[in-house]
């Protein structure tokens, strides 16, 4: 961690806190993903940060982030990876509406090819969404946090009983707890298109119980 000088915090989601960094030894700008303090106290938030970092490192596409470093530091798990100057898109849409359609299409089949690109491997990403689609400063998307990612078996529900993800992309088999698979990163992106395009949520004003009924009756 001594090799990176932080430079401000970028923003912070649902697995950790994301900084701005000076990579010191070879002298370039990173973006430094932390997991620390309420995000380090969830269950499960360990194991999940490792396999995003495990997932990450093992990829090479150009519209994945990449990852450069990992570590640790005080007892919690970084790594770095390439900063992407441009924002993400649910931003965007929130800043200026709807996108045009020529370059949507682009977009999107950055996108697919990103997935394509994980489902050949056998990886399902469970968290699409404009959110987590960034833009590089000459327009190429990069797909990023894989804190859910898996492979093609196993559940989105915790011991608990709590679905993991963002409820409002996700696919009815999924909410009824149906094994992640790849059709699911794609009806996810289809939902995307629709916001990207219309410039609002396919589903929006419900939440919680609400809102995964609104899903499951479609």
């Amino acid at each position: 961690m001594s090799r990176y000088q932080i430079l401000g915090q970028i923003g912070q989601g649902g697995m950790g806190v994301v900084h701005r960094a000076l990579d010191t030894e070879l002298d370039r700008v990173v973006a430094l993903k932390l997991l620390s303090g309420r995000f380090a106290e969830e269950e499960g938030a360990q194991e999940r940060f490792q396999r995003e970092i495990r997932v990450l490192a093992g990829l090479s596409h150009p519209n994945i982030v990449r990852v450069f470093d990992c570590g640790e530091f005080d007892g919690c798990p970084f790594y770095s990876m390439e900063i992407v100057e441009g924002g993400d898109l649910e931003t965007r849409i929130r800043n200026g509406g709807a996108l045009p359609l020529d370059e949507t299409l682009r977009l999107l089949q950055q996108a697919a090819e990103a997935l394509a690109y994980l489902h050949q491997r056998g990886l399902v990403h469970r968290d699409v969404k404009p959110a987590n689609m960034m833009l590089d400063r000459t327009g190429v998307l990069k797909l990023t946090d894989f804190g859910l990612a898996r492979t093609v078996t196993g559940t989105l529900i915790t011991t608990e009983g709590q679905i993991i993800g963002t409820p409002r992309y996700m696919a009815p088999e999924v909410l009824r707890g149906h094994d992640a698979a790849a059709p699911q990163d794609v009806y996810a992106l289809a939902l995307s298109a629709h916001e990207i395009l219309s410039g609002r949520p396919c589903f929006r004003g419900a939440k919680g119980p609400d809102l995964m009924a609104q899903i499951l009756l479609e």
